[in-house]
């Protein structure tokens, strides 16, 4: 079987999400190119107020991501390392992130959230505690046109996958996953 690209598994996320065949149509145009940019250099502030419906499907990888994650460790923050942040915009735990571990581990994006949906008997163990595992390696341009960061949690023997927007607020089932340079 042909290996799905981040892209068509993109446009198949769209679909599950309910995305009308107008809204589609502009969500295939746009996620042609995604935006190679470190999570370091993303402007996440800006992003949370940028709402564009025009830009539905657009998205961003960090090039520091591998193709191949066997052999890749992560690293989630939870509980004391990121609670701080409960009740605070999603785009500031994205900053804390960046600065704080950009250095020392990769901020996974698209790829990893890819997958960890299509291999959940591969996916770590902690990744299956029914919390919502955030990849802010990435962020991806909403039907409403708002950027958001894809995560997943458990459902069952597989992964649910969403977005959320920057401007949501960080909640305590939330996780900041990171995988080992």
């Amino acid at each position: 079987m042909k290996r799905q690209t981040s892209r068509q598994f993109l446009i198949e996320t769209f679909k599950s999400w309910g995305y009308s065949e107008g809204k589609m149509a502009i969500a295939r145009k746009n996620s042609r190119r995604p935006r190679r940019t470190s999570p370091l250099d993303m402007p996440w502030a800006r992003m949370a107020v940028d709402i564009n419906p025009k830009k539905v499907g657009q998205y961003t990888v960090n090039p520091e991501v591998p193709d191949d994650f066997s052999s890749k460790r992560i690293h989630v923050l939870s509980g004391g390392e990121i609670d701080f942040f409960v009740g605070r915009p999603l785009f500031e735990v994205a900053v804390f992130v960046a600065v704080r571990y950009g250095d020392t581990y990769i901020i996974p994006d698209v790829k990893y959230w890819q997958w960890v949906r299509q291999n959940p008997n591969l996916a770590p163990d902690i990744l299956k505690d029914g919390n919502w595992s955030h990849f802010f390696g990435s962020l991806i341009c909403g039907l409403v046109g708002d950027w958001r960061v894809p995560f997943v949690y458990r459902v069952g023997s597989r992964f649910g996958r969403n977005g959320r927007w920057l401007g949501s607020q960080w909640r305590s089932i939330d996780r900041v996953v990171l995988l080992e340079k």
